[in-house]
């Protein structure tokens, strides 16, 4: 590292200093810098794509000090400069979170939403990766992807291997190939379609196959806070993710008599939810245990916040 990677520019000193302040960075060691920071985003933050900072003075300032709500941009730079803040060299980069598996390639794809921003630090003589987007994210960017995009897959793939076939062609003369293996080729984009619109009809009509029913994560504890705030008529629109549902529920204030109940707390487990959901690795066991007890704490919030539990109770 050299000096430039402990730089924090004239403009958003302000906020980063009040923060690092706040936190109590200053003479902390560096692993308890980065436990800090952990919990401070993990607790505190959200993560979201629709975004329309103010300039407080700087979308940077408003982020930490006002909406805390950002996408990894937002996460990876105000990582970066509260490190510096404590005397820790660190760096911005960004590239590509590599976690998609095609079934028709057999192998890993990257696609433009994969992009993604995250802090390296500085520890142990080496540069480390430090990631402290909420893990939902990929559950966000993956819900913005078009309704048509396995038959542009497809398109694109069968585009490849045509460019690959004609490229062998002008190398080595016309290849041995049987042609009649095009025939099966050209089949697969009905086999798909016909497989997509089964699928879609089947989640309409309310069914579940044994293959849905199967899929990890099923036995997840935030289910029982999705399934209270249902009875208590707070319910999800169609599409909206779990996420935005529990922000509009803060931002519109249709949650006036939780006091007691943190919607703040409620993202938390749902992190850990996304990543129980969708993280290819799993979680820890560890963690589906705080995750049980988080959601029973919560619940129990929640029944001595609400009048009408209350009420129940007491009868």
């Amino acid at each position: 590292p050299g000096k430039e990677d402990l730089l924090i520019p004239e403009r958003e000193q302000a906020a980063v200093f009040q923060t690092a302040k706040e936190l109590g960075l200053a003479g902390s060691e560096a692993e308890d810098v980065l436990k800090i920071l952990e919990n401070f985003f993990t607790d505190r933050f959200s993560y979201s794509l629709r975004l329309n900072p103010d300039q407080f003075p700087t979308p940077l300032a408003d982020f930490l000090l006002r909406s805390r709500t950002g996408h990894c941009e937002y996460f990876a730079t105000a990582a970066v400069l509260l490190l510096r803040a404590a005397g820790i060299p660190a760096r911005y980069a960004i590239g590509f979170s590599a976690h998609e598996y095609s079934d028709l390639e057999k192998q890993i794809i990257v696609r433009e939403r994969h992009a993604h921003a995250w802090a390296l630090v500085w520890l142990n003589d080496s540069w480390q990766d430090i990631d402290y987007t909420p893990g939902n994210w990929r559950q966000d960017e993956e819900e913005s992807a078009s309704s048509w995009q396995s038959l542009s897959d497809l398109w694109s793939w069968l585009g490849f291997c045509f460019s690959r076939w004609q490229w062998n062609t002008e190398r080595q003369g016309f290849p041995k190939w049987p042609v009649w293996l095009i025939i099966p080729l050209m089949l697969i984009p009905a086999r798909r379609l016909w497989k997509k619109k089964r699928v879609s009809a089947l989640a309409e009509s309310g069914e579940r196959s044994g293959r849905f029913s199967d899929r990890r994560g099923k036995d997840s504890p935030f289910y029982r806070i999705e399934k209270r705030l249902n009875s208590m008529g707070f319910e999800r629109a169609p599409g909206q993710t779990l996420s935005r549902w529990l922000r509009h529920m803060q931002e519109t204030a249709l949650f006036p008599f939780a006091h007691g109940t943190s919607l703040l707390s409620a993202e938390k487990i749902l992190d850990i939810h996304c990543r129980y959901r969708f993280d290819p690795r799993g979680i820890p066991e560890r963690e589906k245990e705080e995750m049980e007890m988080l959601v029973r704490d919560w619940l129990d919030a929640l029944d001595k916040s609400d009048p009408e539990q209350r009420d129940g109770n007491k009868n």
